[in-house]
């Protein structure tokens, strides 16, 4: 199962990641992103892997982060651990915040991070909305706007 959150603007192929998540047999996997700005990593979910790209670690915005690794809310999820959803929620945790059922999966059953090269954003921020809109403007011809609105 895919699952990929509608505030996110990626360029890398979903072909490729799958086909990473196929050689990883036994695993779910997250999309991980090397974010340039260690301040801001303390706004996402900060992932540490293994040699083998497991994840052995993943702590949603945390005050000190480990790395800049992020997970950007892009998973693949083999079908019999999207099937542990019933007992993450009977244990109490969050239906309503998906980088905190991959924080709890990687500690029962294997997942890997497939780290993609390219461009990410947050498009959920409005600043960062403002700064995609400007770049897929600028690769048409367009003028940057100063601020972004629906009406123009």
């Amino acid at each position: 199962m895919l699952v990929a959150a509608g505030d996110n603007l990626f360029d890398f192929a979903l072909a490729d990641y799958a086909e990473f998540w196929r050689g990883k047999r036994e695993g779910s996997c997250l999309a991980l992103y090397e974010f340039p700005d260690r301040e801001q990593v303390k706004q996402y979910g900060v992932v540490e892997v293994d040699a083998d790209d497991r994840v052995v670690s993943l702590v949603e915005k945390p005050e000190q982060p480990k790395s800049n690794l992020i997970s950007i809310a892009v998973y693949v999820y083999r079908a019999e651990h999207a099937a542990l959803l019933p007992q993450y929620l009977e244990e109490g945790n969050s239906p309503d915040q998906p980088g905190h059922l991959p924080g709890w999966l990687h500690t029962r059953v294997p997942v890997y991070g497939y780290r993609f090269e390219g461009e990410w954003m947050d498009i959920g921020d409005p600043q960062q909305l403002l700064e995609a809109d400007n770049r897929m403007r600028a690769r048409v011809g367009l003028e940057p706007r100063g601020q972004y609105s629906l009406a123009s």
